[in-house]
């Protein structure tokens, strides 16, 4: 007791300095002692294709289920027992250490921690598990340490030769099968690879046939698939290739022929296509067909049909309806096509159906050719009576898309993306379509069609593109989606955050480099043309008198030599002006052939003019006297704009006839940027356009200058944007882009709310332990003193 009265005072001051260092002590150093650390060793059973879970202690729910490619398991933890995001999360189920498959078969996701950087623990985890992986699971799993699947990474390199007529292929080491013949159309190369050989798809590796790297080639000349993808998500390696390979491409490979290094035009380079190239999609000259026989097949017999059946006639190579034929005395008769241009003909019955027929001739009374098999004539029509009567025109002419969609965020990792919605316009039919749970579109798109696909609304954007469905017979194969920019497969498709729409956006030029268009990211695969045509003016009407030129600008897809016709969108168009000649306005020529005003601004020798759409309507430019107007911004002095803002107003009139200046607004650009027209409004009453307080929250603080276009001015106007907190943390963007990396998300699980744990209720306690403590000793001193007094 002696020692205790004379220590206890610095008994006291003992624990009060701990209680000091224990206040300046990172929060994150009592996390660890507080977490529980257990493995977490998960149970199941798949019976019937019911599983049930059994959830270990540190679980508070578990649920798994079957999904149309993988099993998904969502797992809740209990406080204090919360999971490292993207750390090595000790978890197994039915003994399988599922890390050892991580990113591979088994994916992991983190729907409440938000990928915010802060945070670095989630009480909610979701496991996507792969067919071959749970098939392992359900077994109970498999000896060994090192069960992660090994893989060896392979490009293809072989040697062919042709003798007799027949091929004989070389076969590396790693190729289980090689296999090589000649099919009608192509040259077909079948590569099978050992076990633990894949080909990775997205690695882009050569390819080498004969020394040629034929990876380098278009579509046009060598197709490349890999079937065991099926396209389905996240499986981006195979180990089974299909290569058919074009005549033109195998008089170069082949080694009794003539040898090329290179393709004509290099990948990494936009082709300079002359008008000459692509001439027969301007073709005029016709061709009458020879009579076609109309049969029925019956039995496995062929018999005339008597009744009329109506047929469809679509031109392929300028991307549009030419007629309708119906067939008489069992023929189809006097049928006149374009000459060389491609055609495909449908059966517009609903009692019978029929294999489409893709004709082309260049002969007048002759039977014509199937374009997609070299020296293979269309002599008959053969119908299949249906099972039932087809419901609606164009539905049998319509083929099942099915497409994964993925978010990719700025660091370049990719997420299946649902609740995605996409609009896709083409000349004839319009498609909205809403991503499903698991990240899939399913559409019925009418073949041959391009399709501007793009996203409809949200947070999110994408790269437009016409996509299109295009029959594959010539290789054995059926009807898929393709991007008529390049004649490339599509395989998925790639959303991003909205604020970066249109910054992939690239430049073409005629080959005279008399017109330039931007509004679309066109690719590097220089199989894509832009041509000018002067029409005369007598093609339209309403202009009589006037000085003007009528012009036709189309865009062309070079691998196939086909219109491409983009139905949808927002271009912009810059066309060189004859010396001397002042641009009064731009119109386009509508379908009753009307012409319509469109957004116009002249700078020199040169006019820019948007359109919503490229290759369906011709232009007109009409000049004359158009004298320059003086405008000037009423509220010059007052265009601030803060966080808490609507809107921000500008105000502008003209020194003389103010009354036409909301008519002759033409566009806005924001430090040289054009600003989207859904980025702002305008009202009568000279022109008050009025910026939205979404399209501001995407600008940096600090001064901007608006430059507003007229049709025969312009002014400036320069603005401050204040207080806009949106632009911390990397601006705007990271919250959107944050929020759509994960969009994977448990719907009906449970949210915990608190879900990091920093350590703070741990260290609460032991303040107040300390503190107690401390007050126990100090008391007991008080005590003590007082008993001895």
């Amino acid at each position: 007791m002696t020692y205790l009265r004379k220590n206890l005072t610095k008994v006291i001051v003992t624990l009060m300095t701990l209680m000091l260092v224990f206040t300046m002590m990172p929060a994150t150093m009592w996390t660890v002692a507080a977490e529980d650390k257990a493995r977490t060793e998960i149970k199941v059973t798949d019976t019937d294709g019911k599983i049930t879970c059994v959830a270990p202690s540190n679980v508070e729910e578990i649920t798994a289920k079957h999904e149309k490619k993988f099993v998904k398991v969502n797992i809740i933890f209990k406080p204090g027992s919360e999971v490292e995001v993207d750390g090595d999360t000790p978890i197994s189920i039915n003994g399988v250490e599922l890390n050892k498959y991580k990113d591979s078969l088994v994916y992991f996701s983190y729907p409440e921690s938000d990928f915010d950087p802060s945070i670095k623990k989630t009480a909610m985890l979701d496991l996507y598990i792969y067919p071959e992986a749970w098939e392992l699971i359900k077994k109970g799993g498999q000896s060994g340490e090192d069960t992660k699947p090994k893989e060896n990474n392979v490009s293809l390199s072989i040697d062919i030769t042709e003798t007799d007529g027949k091929l004989i292929s070389s076969k590396p080491d790693y190729a289980d099968k090689v296999d090589v013949k000649f099919q009608k159309k192509n040259v077909h190369v079948y590569v099978s690879l050992k076990k633990g050989n894949v080909f990775d798809i997205n690695a882009k590796k050569p390819i080498i046939i004969n020394g040629i790297d034929i990876s380098k080639y278009s579509e046009d000349d060598v197709y490349i698939s890999y079937p065991e993808t099926d396209f389905e998500p996240n499986l981006t390696k195979a180990t089974v290739m299909d290569i058919y390979i074009y005549p033109d491409l195998w008089k170069k490979l082949n080694k009794s022929g003539p040898k090329e290094d290179e393709p004509t035009v290099k990948p990494n380079e936009q082709g300079k296509y002359k008008p000459s190239d692509y001439a027969k999609v301007y073709e005029t000259e016709k061709v009458k067909l020879a009579d076609l026989p109309i049969y029925e097949k019956v039995n496995g017999k062929e018999v005339p049909v008597t009744k009329a059946v109506k047929f469809s006639v679509y031109n392929s190579t300028t991307q549009q309806h030419e007629t309708n034929a119906v067939s008489a005395d069992s023929k189809l008769k006097e049928l006149t096509l374009v000459k060389d241009n491609n055609y495909i003909i449908s059966i517009d019955d609903k009692e019978y159906d029929m294999d489409n027929a893709y004709i082309t001739s260049n002969k007048d009374g002759a039977l014509p050719q199937n374009y997609k098999i070299d020296g293979k004539t269309v002599d008959k029509l053969v119908l299949i009576k249906r099972t039932k009567p087809a419901d609606g025109t164009d539905n049998h002419k319509r083929v099942r898309v099915q497409l994964p969609v993925f978010y990719k965020d700025k660091q370049g990792s990719e997420v299946p993306a649902p609740n995605v919605k996409f609009k896709l316009t083409s000349p004839i039919d319009t498609v909205t379509v809403t991503s499903d749970e698991d990240g899939f579109i399913e559409c019925d798109l009418i073949e041959d069609n391009n399709y501007m696909i793009e996203v409809s609304g949200g947070t999110y954007a994408m790269d437009s593109f016409p996509l299109t469905v295009k029959d594959k017979s010539e290789w054995n194969s059926g009807k898929h989606p393709y991007d008529h920019l390049s004649c490339r497969n599509v395989l998925s498709l790639i959303v991003f955050d909205k604020a970066d729409d249109h910054k992939h956006d690239t430049v073409i030029s005629t080959y005279d480099d008399n017109v330039e268009l931007t509004g679309l990211n066109f690719g590097t695969e220089g199989k894509y043309a832009l041509n000018e045509r002067v029409l005369p003016n007598g093609s339209v009407k309403g202009f009589e008198g006037k000085d003007y030129e009528v012009i036709d600008i189309d865009t062309v897809n070079m691998a196939r030599v086909e219109i491409s016709k983009l139905a949808h969108g927002s271009f912009e168009v810059t066309r060189k002006v004859p010396a001397g000649k002042s641009v009064k306005q731009v119109y386009y020529i509508d379908e009753a052939g009307k012409p319509v005003k469109v957004k116009f601004s002249q700078d020199g020798d040169k006019v820019k003019f948007l359109m919503d759409t490229m290759s369906m309507y011709n232009n007109v430019i009409e000049y004359g006297s158009n004298e320059q107007a003086e405008y000037y911004v009423v509220n010059k002095d007052s265009l601030k704009w803060n966080s808490g803002d609507e809107a921000l107003e500008i105000v502008v009139k003209a020194k003389s006839s103010d009354e036409d200046t909301y008519d002759n607004f033409s566009h806005v650009t924001v430090d040289g940027v054009l600003v989207s027209a859904d980025n702002y409004t305008k009202t009568k009453g000279s022109l008050r356009l009025k910026f939205k307080s979404s399209y501001l929250k995407t600008l940096s603080n600090g001064s901007h200058t608006a430059k507003i276009y007229f049709q025969n001015g312009a002014v400036e106007a320069r603005f401050t944007v204040a207080g806009n907190n949106s632009q911390r943390n990397s601006g705007s963007i990271v919250n959107a882009s944050s929020k759509a990396k994960n969009l994977v998300i448990a719907k009906k699980a449970r949210v915990h709310r608190s879900v990091v744990k920093t350590g703070d209720r741990n260290i609460a306690f032991a303040y107040e332990a300390t503190l107690i403590l401390a007050i126990v000793a100090l008391a007991g001193i008080c005590y003590y003193r007082r008993k001895r007094v």
